[in-house]
């Protein structure tokens, strides 16, 4: 009993459902700007911006902040899980790093004027 065979018309479909899923991917990446600042945000309250450009490590009383390579994140904290320092260094506009013990959020800002996009859509 054959179950099925492989037609030329077969590894033509696939090979165009692959690049038209890869080609979309361009697009995409395409419509985000890098962000150039990041606002730490303590108690719903702005506290301090800082420029991705601009190396430095910065302690406050409960976490640590450093910002380097145009990426910034929490590489220290007394909260208990420790969420926020495992989720990373951020440079995207649309990603934030949330510590909820500390009543912390940080978020990456750009200075280009965006309009409804794929990540925020």
């Amino acid at each position: 009993m054959k179950w099925f065979s492989l037609k030329r018309g077969d590894f033509l479909l696939t090979a165009v459902l692959i690049f038209t899923s890869l080609g979309s991917l361009v697009p995409v990446q395409r419509m985000t700007h890098p962000g150039d600042r990041a606002v730490l945000y303590q108690n719903g309250q702005p506290l301090q911006t800082f420029s991705l450009q601009q190396n430095q490590v910065v302690a406050f009383d409960h976490f640590t902040i450093e910002v380097s390579n145009g990426a910034i994140g929490i590489i220290e904290s007394d909260c208990p899980q420790k969420i926020c320092v495992h989720t990373g260094k951020i440079s995207n506009p649309a990603q934030t790093i949330v510590c909820v013990p500390n009543r912390v959020i940080i978020e990456v800002i750009t200075g280009h004027t965006q309009e409804l996009n794929a990540v925020s859509y």
